[in-house]
């Protein structure tokens, strides 16, 4: 078997970076989708990396030919030394930032591999947007645009056209899709609206926004409507009073846009919670155990790869048992002579269900075909949301109070 430095530092580093770790449970972004879900990732404030470039672009051609020279040696390191703390800051964070999604670009990635060089990219952004607005927009004549507003100016007044018109046309496809779903009863479980197209066979962090409805938006009126108020009013309001150099004001607006908007999101997120968590399921577990329903000694079962029911060990706070679980991440250690004996084969299951203890059995929406097939008629269903399933192996037993 290999070991722990095959399998750490090799298959989950240098392997991983070339596209060749085993298993090939992940996928790569296209080069072109890995730049641009980091506009969509920061945005609204990714509109305004253009005035963060002009800005540093126009003040650098503001310094002196001499100083822009480059020196060598230890002049290199007194001059550095000299320059002031925004300044190192700044140069910091640039080369931080450039050095992490450079390395990721070439490597095997999803875009949410950066997110620790969000902080930096919106510190510099903020740097930006604060030189901008300290300067006197009525006496900023720069080199950056000769007769006219500077660069980094021009560049705002792009990123709130953009940010304005971006709004308006976000806001009326809410609109539109809470009008067409107006007649829809709402349904708790959003995940049995959903279509499951499976795009990028779900290894991509926004595989499933691809799988919303038309019913399945009767779920997220609440979170839509509040988006739509968001993006219908904020970007508008936050041009005007940029229009009328109330610049703190502006962007105070942009924030408070962009903190609704996140609310937004985390209520759209619970509501997903029942398809993308196994959590309530580890909750009947504990109910059914609480009220005397099932015996304490039960054995708990996942079918498939562990990740399709994390939550229900996590939450239970034991190990239970994988049935073709010797996959993904648990493929390693489960290799090792002293692993504990947790991982079982469909036929395993097959000679285990109905004897000895009771079996509760977890099943992802993946595996039902294949468990159908291998238990038919001798299962009981406990509970069913979003296509998973837990099954027991017999009646529950009566309870007393």
């Amino acid at each position: 078997h290999a070991g722990w430095t095959w399998f750490y530092l090799y298959n989950e580093h240098v392997a991983r970076f070339l596209g060749t770790r085993i298993p090939r449970d992940y996928n790569k972004l296209p080069a072109a989708l890995y730049w641009l879900l980091h506009i969509v990732w920061l945005f609204p404030w990714s509109l305004f990396f253009p005035a963060a470039i002009a800005v540093a672009w126009q003040e650098r051609r503001r310094r002196p030919a001499s100083k822009r020279q480059r020196p060598r040696g230890s002049a290199a390191w007194r001059t550095f030394a000299r320059t002031s703390f925004a300044a190192r800051t700044i140069l910091l964070l640039t080369i931080f930032s450039a050095i992490i999604l450079g390395f990721f670009s070439l490597s095997t990635n999803q875009e949410y591999y950066t997110f620790p060089v969000y902080l930096p990219l919106l510190l510099l952004t903020a740097a930006a947007l604060a030189h901008l607005e300290t300067d006197s927009l009525s006496s900023a004549r720069g080199p950056g645009s000769p007769g006219g507003l500077p660069a980094g100016v021009s560049a705002l007044t792009f990123a709130h056209t953009a940010f304005t018109v971006l709004g308006l046309a976000i806001a009326s496809a809410l609109a539109y899709g809470l009008w067409t779903s107006r007649h829809i009863a709402f349904v708790p479980d959003i995940g049995s609206l959903l279509a499951h197209r499976g795009v990028g066979d779900y290894t991509l962090s926004m595989s499933h926004f691809f799988d919303l409805t038309g019913p399945s938006f009767a779920a997220l009126r609440l979170p839509a409507a509040l988006a739509a108020i968001a993006f219908a009013v904020g970007p508008l309001t936050a041009w005007i009073l940029r229009s009328r150099r109330h610049a703190l004001a502006s962007t105070c607006t942009i924030a408070l846009t962009a903190a609704v908007f996140l609310i937004a999101a985390h209520i759209a997120l619970v509501r997903f919670a029942p398809m993308l968590s196994s959590r309530d399921f580890a909750s009947t577990i504990q109910q059914l155990e609480s009220n005397h329903s099932i015996a304490p000694d039960s054995e708990v079962m996942l079918f498939g790869d562990q990740a399709y029911g994390s939550s229900i060990p996590f939450y239970l706070g034991h190990h239970v048992e994988l049935v073709d679980g010797r996959s993904t991440s648990m493929l390693f250690g489960s290799l090792f002579p002293d692993a504990p004996h947790l991982f079982l084969t469909s036929n395993d299951l097959l000679a285990q269900w109905g004897n000895g203890s009771r079996k509760l059995l977890f099943v992802p929406l993946e595996k039902r075909d294949d468990v159908d097939k291998l238990l038919g008629t001798h299962q009981i269903l406990l509970k069913e949301t979003s296509g998973k399933a837990l099954l027991t192996d017999r009646p529950l037993d009566p309870t007393t109070h």
